[in-house]
C-alpha cells in the first residue's frame, strides 16, 4: 500500500472548478484513511462469556503463563476409510450370524447398493452424450413408477371406500 500523505478535505461547493467529486484522487484518499476512520474502540467489549475460556484479565489477575492453559478435549478418534468399509460384514456365530447368513446379509447390501449394475456400466466407456441420454431415461422411468405406484394407491384408497 502507498504511504501517500493524507489530502486536506475539500469542501464540496469547490467541486465544480477543479475536479469532479469521483476523480481517481478522491478515490484514492478514501481509500488511504478508510483504515484510520474506523477503529474501533476496544475499552467498551466484554469479556467472552465461556468459563473455559481465559481472558486477558486472568493472565494479569493469576499470573497464568501459556504453560498453565486448560488440557483440551481428548482427540476424536480417527475414522478409517478403505475401499472396503461399509461392504464388510462381520462372521459373529456368537450374535447368530453364521457365513450363510453373512453372505446373505453381503447380497443383499449389494442389491441395495446396485453394485452389479455399477460393475457392469463401468466396464466400458460411455460417451457423454449416451450418459446423459441414459440418466434422463432412468430418471423419466423413476418419476413415471412414483406417479404410478400413487395412482394404484389411490384406486385401492378409492376401492376400499366402496367405489
Amino acid at each position: 500500500m502507498l504511504n501517500l500523505p493524507p489530502e486536506p478535505q475539500r469542501d464540496p461547493s469547490t467541486f465544480s472548478d477543479s475536479k469532479p467529486p469521483n476523480s481517481a484522487s478522491d478515490i484514492a484518499s478514501y481509500y488511504r484513511d478508510y483504515g484510520t476512520s474506523r477503529r474501533v474502540p476496544t475499552d467498551r467489549m466484554l469479556p467472552p462469556r465461556s468459563g473455559s475460556l481465559l481472558t486477558s484479565s486472568d493472565f494479569l489477575q493469576n499470573n497464568t503463563s501459556l504453560d498453565e492453559l486448560p488440557p483440551r478435549p481428548p482427540a476424536q478418534p480417527t475414522i478409517r476409510l478403505s475401499p472396503s468399509t461399509g461392504r464388510t460384514v462381520a462372521v459373529e456365530p456368537r450374535r447368530g450370524v453364521d457365513l450363510a447368513r453373512a453372505f446373505r446379509n453381503l447380497d443383499m447390501m449389494c442389491r441395495q447398493n446396485n453394485v452389479k449394475q455399477d460393475f457392469a456400466r463401468q466396464r466400458f466407456h460411455e460417451r457423454p452424450g449416451l450418459k446423459r441420454k441414459r440418466l434422463k431415461s432412468v430418471r423419466w422411468r423413476r418419476n413415471f413408477m412414483a406417479g404410478f405406484r400413487e395412482m394404484v394407491g389411490k384406486v385401492d384408497r378409492m376401492r376400499r371406500k366402496g367405489w
